[in-house]
């Protein structure tokens, strides 16, 4: 029995410590990881990237320094990219300051950083410039304009006849007659760039002498012959009664809109009577010219209105304008070189909108033979102003020649063709003679 009770004994401190180091063993296990005990650990969003500035493209080489346990990441670049990979290379296309983001997600959470304002993407230089005049005789002076944008630290002008500048805002000088294109480099911290204006600057032959010396008490005198309104037929004229005076009158008549002008008496007798009875029509015209020589006359759009509805109006500011003939400044031949000489929109009948454009040109030289008993040559410039209508953006009339007019040196129209309208008669006309 003795024996018994100490192996009982025994058996039982044993079951004890078993089952105590049983219970110690089960709670071990149900105690969560932490911190250096070697397990997940909460992630801290982090990163860097280079370069941090540059010119458009800009290469970004991305690096994650986020720590701990990481399972997701996404990236915001700021400009519409996103990535997922840990260490993206992204590319930015347009110039500008973006901000990025970094969100990593792991088993214990995620995180969130985000660096504001962290790239800039600068622009490089875009190459672009105007010039004023672009088109004129020689020789011809062009004031360039750099209107290139970006950061600009160096430029290269080409002027299309030898000539370089690297000046911002060159003035330039064609000595010669020719058609020139240019070309702009412009040079930054971040790239180059270069534009090319081809055929841009027209560079004319200039016209010597005074193509119509408006000098008091000169007097021209022509013959010819007259077309009828609206068909353009010409006028019978059996008895050979055409004749026109052209008298300058004054260099300082006052003009019916505004400020003064030379006034030029006009006196045309012809077969303009009933059944072709010869009358004497007399009227006025004014002309002005500016410093450059260049003249234009003063011109009723009256019956163009009329044929379009277009209100008249009561003054003479409604239907008189200033339309420029001839412009010696702009040279003679080069293809293009033409001027406008007016141009603006009118509401007509039904509120359509009536745009009507003038045109102008000295085109060539040509030698013209006058009437005068000794038949005279003269070299003369061909100025031809045509006109252009749309109707609601569509054209109903183009090319449209208004006057062609043949200009001798000193002397001033030595031929001339008025074209007529749907009211008034036109003219040929050609010099028969004049007084100095």
């Amino acid at each position: 029995m003795h024996t018994f009770r100490q192996c009982w004994w025994f058996l039982s401190l044993v079951s004890i410590v078993g089952l105590g180091l049983l219970l110690l063993s089960c709670k071990d296990d149900e105690k969560p990881a932490g911190p250096g005990d070697g397990g997940e650990q909460p992630p801290t969003a982090d990163f860097t990237a280079t370069p941090i500035s540059g010119g458009v493209p800009l290469a970004v080489q991305f690096t994650d320094r986020s720590t701990g346990t990481i399972s997701i990441r996404e990236w915001i670049f700021g400009d519409g990219g996103t990535s997922a990979i840990q260490n993206p290379l992204h590319v930015y296309q347009i110039a500008g300051t973006y901000s990025v983001s970094l969100m990593v997600w792991g088993p214990q959470g995620r995180d969130t950083t985000t660096r504001s304002n962290y790239i800039f993407v600068e622009a490089g230089p875009t190459a672009n410039f105007t010039a004023s005049p672009t088109s004129g005789a020689a020789p011809l002076t062009v004031q360039f304009t750099d209107q290139s944008t970006g950061t600009v630290t160096s430029r290269q002008w080409t002027f299309g006849d030898g000539g370089t500048s690297t000046e911002r805002d060159p003035s330039y000088v064609y000595a010669n007659p020719g058609t020139y294109s240019v070309t702009l480099v412009v040079s930054g911290p971040v790239g180059i760039d270069t534009t090319s204006k081809a055929n841009y600057i027209l560079v004319a032959t200039p016209v010597p002498g005074d193509l119509f010396p408006l000098i008091v008490g000169h007097r021209l005198t022509y013959v010819g012959y007259a077309t009828r309104p609206g068909s353009g037929s010409q006028i019978p004229d059996p008895t050979g009664s055409y004749r026109t005076t052209w008298t300058i009158t004054s260099n300082v008549a006052p003009s019916p809109l505004g400020g003064v002008a030379t006034s030029i008496v006009d006196s045309t007798t012809g077969p303009f009577g009933p059944g072709g009875l010869v009358v004497t029509i007399a009227r006025t015209l004014f002309i002005r010219k500016d410093t450059t020589e260049d003249f234009e006359f003063l011109q009723t759009i009256g019956p163009f209105k009329r044929a379009f509805g277009i209100p008249i109006g009561t003054g003479a500011a409604d239907t008189l304008v200033w339309i420029a003939v001839a412009r010696p400044s702009y040279g003679v031949g080069t293809p293009g070189l033409k001027w406008t000489a007016f141009d603006s929109i009118f509401t007509g009948s039904g509120g359509a909108q009536v745009r009507l454009q003038i045109f102008g040109k000295i085109e060539t030289q040509e030698t013209i033979t006058d009437s005068t008993t000794a038949h005279t040559q003269h070299n003369a410039y061909r100025s031809r102003t045509w006109r252009r209508i749309m109707v609601n953006g569509t054209i109903v009339q183009d090319d449209a020649t208004i006057i062609r007019l043949y200009l001798a040196a000193n002397i001033g129209p030595v031929q001339m063709h008025i074209v007529e309208d749907t009211e008034n008669i036109g003219h040929f006309r050609v010099l028969s003679g004049k007084n100095f």
